[in-house]
């Protein structure tokens, strides 16, 4: 091959290479893609993976067929209602908007129920078990009467727990009772003096802790007296712990124990459970073979009692449901009180009408100097247990939706007039719940439910122009058994709260001691606005305060120290 001929192919060579070789990537083609267009793909990428399931859910799944707003299906509504802190009064409102014994679809996997035999259903029984992240609402990693999910060990601790919550062992921790009462009616007095006002919404909760100590050990913790305690500190970091404990991962959750500022709260549960501990070694101490005429406390009870096989409840699960029934008690009771307060402060109407109940009770009961009020006798009045009635109904200070999962053969909802819903069988894995909200302000069983009303409890007089006697007794009675139906501030069913006569009890105490010694005003501070109810771990007011000004009342109703 001569010169001319390799010159020619080394060209042809080259040329062939330059024509087919592909340029180098340079910052001008990095994005092939119209930046508009990439950006609208983007979420092709994230949705795609989830996109089979959620057209199942809106088209195929059976939660599809019950009505729902879209962003609640299938959306973020939820979280954002809990954050807005108007979750259950949300709730009720889809009900209202959706008709009475609505099934509404409040979350993509959570159903809430209005139906009373829904409800029934269940609630009744173990066979709809609790979320699996109540589970989680321990004490030094030993379960308790309220986070047990197995219906056998819950069962168990039931009965082994229930000897504390017989009337007569809760009618015996009265007199300790009184203690923090008399407390209670002096910071009102001191505080009204130095501040124009007391805070009812801090105060109430102070006496709280102080009447649970006392009716649990025999003995308060002082909260009223100093202000304070390390246990109402460590139940507030325990309720954080518990809420990052539902939605963190188990491994992140001990990875924040040893974190500076975040690991203190991280550890409350071990710290109350503690308390517990030290708390059950002193009352040994005490009274080493105790029995309950005795001591007059609930520890007492706890400590002897045995289970069918004779075996008793481990140190640690009895100081573990110790902390349970200060964290069950610790908010709920002050929330209504604070909220039933309000109200007799602002309807003069109500306030006198008690007061004239009360005095009519000392004079018919013989009430001697000094002698201090007892359930036994304020249960006698009707018109304070209709007082108490209808604040709980009004302002039910646990309104967060308790979920309950279906079972493995599912769950027909029952059917109701103009409603699909009874064509509806959920599937196994459903959440389902109700709230006691969505009852308390039902307006076909509630007139004027936004009303505190307490003669909405009793039975009304019979219109000269309207039924006859006895159709008109039956009509009060059907009236009176649909409204308590309707009315669970204490839940309902198989897990429905243990504490309820002890609630009563201080409820009934509290409101006839301040009511017997004291007039009540509105200051300037408190307003509708600021007491809007927001729900926090329980109801509580918008502005975090209610400020009541309190005064002497001249009335001698044997009370006076």
């Amino acid at each position: 091959m001569n010169n001319n001929s390799s010159t020619l192919l080394l060209q042809l060579k080259s040329a062939t290479a330059t024509s087919f070789s592909l340029p180098l990537p340079s910052s001008s083609h990095i994005l092939p893609l119209p930046p508009l267009l990439f950006l609208a793909l983007l979420p092709c990428v994230f949705i795609a993976p989830v996109l089979p399931r959620l057209i199942r859910h809106i088209f195929f799944s059976p939660l599809s067929l019950l009505p729902g707003p879209f962003l609640a299906k299938h959306g973020p509504l939820f979280p954002v209602l809990l954050l807005r802190l108007r979750l259950a009064q949300s709730i009720a409102a889809l009900h209202r908007q959706y008709g009475a014994g609505s099934a509404v679809v409040i979350a993509p996997n959570i159903v809430s129920l209005s139906a009373p035999e829904d409800i029934r259903r269940i609630y009744g029984s173990h066979a709809f078990r609790k979320d699996a992240r109540l589970g989680k609402v321990t004490f030094g990693g030993v379960g308790n009467v309220f986070s047990e999910l197995n219906p056998v060990a819950h069962t168990r601790l039931l009965k082994l727990t229930s000897p504390s919550f017989r009337p007569l062992a809760l009618l015996s921790t009265q007199p300790s009772l009184h203690r923090p009462l008399a407390s209670l009616c002096l910071r009102l007095e001191k505080d009204t003096l130095l501040h124009g006002s007391a805070n009812i919404h801090q105060l109430y909760r102070l006496l709280s802790f102080d009447m649970l100590s006392s009716a649990l050990f025999g003995h308060d913790l002082g909260c009223l007296e100093q202000g304070g305690h390390p246990v109402v500190e460590d139940l507030d970091a325990f309720m954080l712990q518990t809420a990052l404990r539902t939605v963190l991962p188990a491994w992140v959750c001990a990875v924040l124990c040893w974190l500076p500022g975040v690991g203190w709260t991280m550890r409350a549960d071990e710290r109350l459970a503690e308390y517990g501990l030290a708390a059950l070694e002193a009352h040994r101490v005490l009274y080493p073979a105790p029995s309950s005429s005795e001591t007059g406390d609930m520890l007492t009870p706890l400590r002897r009692s045995l289970d069918s096989s004779g075996q008793a409840l481990s140190d640690r699960a009895i100081a573990g449901n110790l902390a349970t029934y200060i964290l069950a008690g610790a908010d709920t009771t002050p929330s209504a009180l604070t909220f039933i307060t309000w109200e007799l402060a602002r309807r003069p109407d109500i306030y006198a009408k008690l007061r004239e109940v009360l005095e009519r009770t000392v004079r018919e009961g013989g009430m001697t100097e000094g002698e201090e009020w007892t359930y036994e006798r304020l249960k006698e009045c009707t018109y304070l247990a209709a007082v108490v009635k209808e604040g709980l109904r009004c302002y039910p200070p646990t309104v967060m939706p308790m979920t309950r999962v279906v079972p493995p053969e599912g769950f027909r909802l029952s059917a109701q007039p103009g409603e699909k819903s009874g064509q509806v069988a959920l599937e196994p894995g459903t959440l389902v719940c109700a709230s006691a909200w969505t009852g308390h302000y039902d307006p076909l069983v509630f007139d004027q439910p936004g009303r505190f009303d307490p003669g909405r409890w009793l039975v009304r007089d019979r219109p000269a122009d309207g039924l006859g006697e006895e159709e008109w007794k039956e009509s009060e009675k059907k009236r009176l058994e649909r409204m308590e139906e309707c009315w669970m501030p204490f839940g309902v069913g198989v897990r429905k709260c243990q504490g309820r006569l002890l609630a009563e009890i201080e409820l009934y105490l509290t409101i006839a001691t301040v009511v017997s010694r004291f007039s009540l005003s509105l200051h300037p501070s408190t307003t509708e606005e600021s007491m809007r109810p927001v729900e926090l771990v329980t109801l509580g007011p918008k502005g975090g305060r209610c400020e009541i000004v309190f005064e002497r009342r001249g009335m001698d109703l044997g009370l006076q120290r």
